[in-house]
C-alpha cells in the first residue's frame, strides 16, 4: 500500500463561532446529527486500524512495508475538536505504527487541559499531534490566540496558526505575528470575496507577515500526475482526489485506491490543493506532510538541476524567465531560502554548464554536488589538503573543490570506439586526471545493453559507477554519487546530513534522498510512468522533525 496523505471530512456542519461570512456559524448539531458524525468518524477510524494491522504483520515479513503509511488531518466544515470523539478518533490514529501524522483544522476554542487529558487517557502519541488553527477575529482576540498557541507548544503539539488576508485586518494581523510564540508561523490565505485585486501595498504588507503569500497571488494549473498518494475521503466513504477536485465518486471502504480519481479542475486554487503536490517547493520548509502548515527548516537544501529545477521540455508554466529555463517562482525561492539556509545544486552535469544553465540563481548558491559525485564545490576560504583544491569564483568567493579523480588506461581503447559505436566523447579531467566521461548519443536513440556491455567491458571490472540519462552514458568512479557529495558538503558545513533536504526527479537521485533528511521526488522529468509509484515511495526517507522559531 502506498503512502498516502488523507483528508477527512465528516457530516458535521456545526460550529461554535459566529463568523459573519460563514454559512455554519452559530448552527447546533442535534443529538442524532453528533451520534451520527460520530459513527461515521469511528467507522473512518477503524477502517484505518484494520488496514494498520495487516500492513504491520506484512512488515514482520518483509522490509517493504517498514515506512510509515501516511498522515490525516480532520478538514470539518464546522468545528470538530470541541467534540470529545474526535480526540478519541486522533488518539487511536496515532497509535498506529504505520501512521506518522494525525491533525485537524481548528478555531482553537476549546479548552486545551481538558480536551489534551482526553487524548492522552485514550492512548495518544502527541509527538504525532498536529494542529491548524485559523485566527478570526470577529470572534477573539490577538491575546487570547496567541495564548491558546503557547499552551499547545508548551505541551510539545506542533501547531501553525493562520488567517484570511482580508486588508482591514492588516494591523490585527501584524499585531497576531508579534503576539504568537515561537516556532508558530503565521501564514494568511487569499480572500476569495474580496472582489478585487489585491493593491502592491495590500500585497507587500502580507508577504511581510507571511513570505509564502506570494503562492495564494499566482494560481497554479492543476496537473493530477502531481497528485499521487493524495485522498480526500467524505463521511460516507465516497473518495475526491484533494478538496476541490472533481465531485467524490466511488467509496474509499470498497477500493482504497486514487489511482482513477478524476481531477477536472483548471487550477489549484487553495492551500488544501496545491499544498500537496508534489512539485509544491513550500515542502522544503514544511516537511513530509506540507498540508499541516507547520515549519520544518533544513539547514541546507540540494536541488537537481535537469527535470527538475528545468524542466524537461525547457518551458515553463508561467511564462515568467529570469534565465531561459529558470522561472521567476525558482528565482524567488532562492533569494528567500538562501537568507536562512545553504542551497546547493545536485546534478550529473559538469561545473561549467550548470553554471551556464543556472546563471540567474548562482549568487544564491553555495556550491553543489556536480559530474555525479565526482566533483563538489563548496565556497569556503579554508584550503584543504588531498583531492581538495581551493580557487575563485566569479564573483571572488574563495570556492573550495573536490575531485575524485580515476586511472583511465583503456581511454585509448574507449576512444577508438567512437566512430563504430556512434558516440562522442567527452573527458573532464582535473589536473590532467579524468574524473567523469560521458558517451553522448541523441536522446531518442538511447543505449542498448548489447552496446552498454560493449563499452562497460572495458573498464577495470568493479571499478566505475556507470549510469545512463538522457542519452548519456555516465563514467565515474564507483565511490561517488549523489549522495556521496551531500555528505561531503555537509561535513564542510559540520552539519548533520538528516538536517538537509533534497529535491530531484529520476532515479539518479535516489542516493540523495537515502542520505537527506528528508527527499522530495518531483514527478515528470526523466521518471518513467511505470516506475513512478515505486520511485516515490523508495525515495521518501526519514523525517528529521525541527521546531524552528517563526521569523517575526
Amino acid at each position: 500500500m502506498a503512502r498516502n496523505m488523507i483528508l477527512y471530512r465528516g457530516s458535521l456542519k456545526s460550529c461554535n463561532y459566529g463568523c459573519s461570512y460563514c454559512p455554519f456559524a452559530k448552527r447546533p448539531s442535534s443529538p442524532s446529527e453528533l451520534l451520527k458524525d460520530r459513527e461515521n468518524w469511528m467507522r473512518f477510524v477503524g477502517h484505518l486500524e484494520t488496514q494498520n494491522e495487516r500492513l504491520e504483520t506484512l512488515s514482520g515479513q518483509t522490509d517493504t512495508f517498514s515506512e510509515p503509511y501516511g498522515a490525516v488531518m480532520v478538514v470539518p466544515y464546522g468545528e470538530a475538536l470541541i467534540h470529545d470523539y474526535y480526540w478519541e478518533g486522533l488518539a487511536r490514529l496515532s497509535r498506529m505504527g504505520t501512521m506518522e501524522a494525525v491533525g485537524a483544522q481548528t478555531n482553537l476554542s476549546f479548552d486545551i487541559g481538558r480536551q489534551l487529558t482526553i487524548f492522552k487517557e485514550s492512548g495518544g502519541m502527541k509527538e504525532k499531534l498536529r494542529v491548524w488553527a485559523t485566527f478570526h477575529p470577529e470572534m477573539t482576540t490577538v491575546s487570547l490566540f496567541a495564548e491558546q498557541c503557547r499552551k499547545l507548544l508548551s505541551a510539545g503539539i506542533r501547531i501553525c496558526a493562520g488567517a484570511v488576508g482580508v486588508p482591514e485586518n492588516l494591523e490585527t494581523l501584524r499585531r497576531l505575528k508579534e503576539a504568537l510564540p515561537g516556532g508558530c508561523c503565521l501564514w494568511i490565505n487569499r480572500m476569495d470575496g474580496l472582489n478585487r485585486r489585491y493593491t502592491e501595498e495590500e500585497q507587500q504588507a502580507f508577504l511581510r507577515i507571511d513570505p509564502w503569500f506570494y503562492r495564494e497571488l499566482h494560481v497554479k494549473k492543476a496537473m493530477p500526475e502531481q497528485c499521487p498518494g493524495r485522498l480526500f475521503v467524505e463521511s460516507d466513504g465516497r473518495m475526491r482526489r484533494c478538496t476541490i477536485s472533481a465531485p467524490p465518486e466511488g467509496n474509499w471502504y470498497d477500493t482504497g485506491g486514487t489511482e482513477t480519481l478524476p481531477c477536472r479542475k483548471k487550477a489549484c486554487t487553495c492551500y488544501l490543493a496545491y499544498g500537496g503536490r508534489m512539485d509544491c517547493v513550500e515542502r522544503t520548509a514544511f516537511g513530509r506532510w506540507p498540508l499541516f502548515r507547520i515549519p520544518w527548516s533544513p539547514r541546507a537544501v540540494f536541488i537537481d538541476v535537469d527535470g527538475t529545477l528545468i524542466p524537461e521540455n525547457g518551458l515553463v508554466e508561467d511564462r515568467l524567465l529570469s534565465h531561459p529555463g529558470i522561472s521567476m517562482e525558482w528565482l524567488d525561492f532562492f533569494k528567500r531560502e538562501s537568507r536562512t539556509r545553504s542551497l546547493f545544486l545536485a546534478t550529473s552535469l559538469p561545473w561549467k554548464e550548470a553554471a551556464a544553465k543556472c546563471r540567474s540563481i548562482l549568487p544564491y548558491i553555495s556550491g553543489g554536488v556536480f559530474a555525479g559525485g565526482a566533483h563538489v564545490v563548496f565556497r569556503s576560504g579554508n584550503n584543504q589538503p588531498g583531492n581538495r583544491h581551493s580557487t575563485k569564483d566569479h564573483s571572488g568567493n574563495d570556492r573550495l573543490e573536490i575531485f575524485h579523480t580515476f586511472d583511465a588506461p583503456w581511454l585509448p581503447q574507449l576512444s577508438a570506439l567512437q566512430s563504430d559505436s556512434r558516440f562522442r566523447l567527452r573527458l573532464f579531467e582535473h589536473e590532467g586526471r579524468p574524473y567523469k566521461l560521458t558517451l553522448t548519443r541523441p536522446e531518442k536513440r538511447g543505449w542498448r545493453q548489447e552496446e552498454l556491455n560493449a563499452v562497460t567491458g572495458r573498464l577495470t571490472p568493479g571499478a566505475f559507477r556507470c549510469f545512463t540519462e538522457r542519452g548519456n552514458l555516465q563514467i565515474v568512479s564507483r565511490e561517488v554519487d549523489k549522495g556521496s557529495g551531500v555528505r561531503e558538503l555537509c561535513a564542510l558545513m559540520g552539519i548533520d546530513a538528516r538536517e538537509t533536504a533534497a529535491l530531484g526527479d529520476s532515479k539518479e537521485d535516489i542516493a540523495m534522498f537515502r542520505t537527506c533528511g528528508y527527499g522530495i521526488a518531483v514527478k515528470g522529468g526523466s521518471l518513467k510512468a511505470a516506475a513512478e509509484a515505486d520511485f516515490i515511495s523508495e525515495c521518501c526517507p526519514r523525517d528529521i522533525r525541527f521546531h524552528t522559531p517563526a521569523p517575526h
